[in-house]
């Protein structure tokens, strides 16, 4: 008896001990994981959101593969190589090699076609414009070379009105008549007061840009916005990116020659010069001129010499001799820089009810 109450005992024993085993091994293995939906936390809602595996799995990716992006466009990049590359664009680059640097960078305008043209205001009649066409009509039959007949027209279609809050007035029915009954370019001319000029900057530009392209209709939109300054160009700018439309901007003062470049072409206003003499006018007609143009040879830009037909704010009298003065300005500086940026020569101006070009100033232009 005594032996089978000890055999007793020991399989007691046993049994707790492997009880007591079983539990330990359980505690050091514990349960099986239950898997839960992956949380974040909306910074914006401060609040828990529940995502589905599967979504915040693609969501982190994505994050990931942004985030690699931006550290590639960043400067602050870790690598040696990188900062090495940015110390090199840090250095001024030599004079030429800037100059090809903003051709490169600016220029991906066509090269336009070479020709005269004119500027177009005036209310609208239709015996005036008929009057207008006849006149180009008679000026290209007897001109003998291609490249010095009209075939661009810079007609008034609208303005930026209102200083606080500019828009565009648009009015196409000049440019609309012209370009039914003449085989020539038409561009918009759009203009505007100086205290919309002014206050140019504290308008929202796309908006005012996308107001333009959405409007115009004709091969060229082209802005005769003075005083100019900085917030023409950026409209220019604007409009360039928004339209295959060619760009272009009449300019009463110098620019940068990356503007020059950045346009399809650009109109130097030669005129309107305030000189107490006929000889004074030609210096300082010249002077601009050559400044002008080197610059747009430096970075291959299109570009064209305004000169006056008609009277203008300064020269009111004398026109014949001013006309000739400057058609002699434009032969000079073609002569010293060649003619492979000039389009050639835009004459101001079509306008009934002020002033029309005599037939004589016409001849001399003809002549050039």
């Amino acid at each position: 008896m005594k032996k089978q109450g000890g055999v007793g005992v020991f399989i007691m024993i046993c049994l707790v001990l492997i009880i007591v085993f079983g539990f330990i091994l359980l505690l050091l293995i514990g349960p099986e994981e239950k898997k839960t939906p992956n949380r974040y936390v909306s910074v914006v809602m401060e609040e828990e959101i529940i995502v589905p595996e599967k979504v915040y799995e693609e969501s982190v990716k994505d994050f990931v593969e942004e985030e690699e992006d931006r550290s590639y466009r960043d400067d602050d990049s870790d690598s040696e190589d990188e900062d090495e590359e940015r110390d090199d664009e840090d250095e001024e680059p030599p004079e030429e090699d800037k100059k090809e640097e903003v051709k490169e960078e600016y220029n991906k305008i066509k090269k336009m076609e070479k020709g005269y043209g004119f500027w177009v205001y005036g209310s609208f009649d239709k015996d005036e414009y008929d009057n207008y066409i006849e006149i180009i009509e008679d000026f290209n039959s007897r001109q003998n070379d291609d490249d010095k007949e009209i075939k661009y027209l810079f007609v008034w279609a609208g303005e930026l009105r209102d200083v606080d809050n500019t828009y565009f007035y648009y009015n196409p029915e000049r440019a609309k008549y012209l370009d039914e009954n003449v085989d020539m370019e038409i561009h918009a001319l759009i203009s505007c007061s100086s205290d919309v000029t002014d206050s140019l900057g504290n308008n929202d530009l796309d908006r005012i840009a996308d107001e333009i392209v959405a409007e115009v209709e004709f091969e060229g939109i082209h802005l005769d916005l003075e005083p100019h300054n900085k917030d023409v160009e950026e409209l220019a700018l604007k409009l360039e990116g928004k339209t295959n439309k060619a760009i272009s901007v009449a300019l009463g003062k110098g620019v940068d020659e990356e503007f020059l470049a950045s346009v399809d072409f650009t109109v130097l206003m030669n005129y309107a010069q305030c000189q107490d003499t006929v000889d004074e006018f030609y210096d300082v007609s010249k002077g601009r001129l050559e400044r002008y143009y080197k610059d747009c040879v430096d970075v291959d830009a299109n570009c064209m010499n305004g000169i006056m037909v008609t009277p203008t704010s300064c020269e009111k009298e004398d026109i014949l001799e001013h006309t000739n003065k400057s058609i002699l300005v434009y032969h000079e500086v073609m002569d010293e820089f060649g003619e492979s940026n000039m389009m050639g020569i835009n004459m101001f101006r079509l306008n009934y009810k002020k002033a029309m070009p005599g037939e004589e100033v016409i001849d001399l232009v003809l002549g050039s």
